[in-house]
């Protein structure tokens, strides 16, 4: 079981790092008044914090 917990806060950290440079890129592109681009990434954040949150859970549950 440790084996899995460890790997799961490995992936943890891995989409924490993933979402904290989609959120500067989104930041960067959402100054732009003619932007599109950002609308879908901020999507893809909030699918990445769920992710977040769903291993979260499943590290206390392990």
């Amino acid at each position: 079981m440790a084996g899995v917990k460890a790997e799961l806060s490995s992936m943890q950290t891995a989409l924490e790092e993933i979402e904290v440079r989609l959120r500067r890129i989104t930041d960067e592109l959402s100054r732009d008044p003619a932007d599109t681009v950002s609308v879908h990434l901020i999507a893809v954040e909030r699918a990445l914090a769920s992710a977040i949150r769903g291993i979260a859970k499943a590290q206390r549950s392990a």
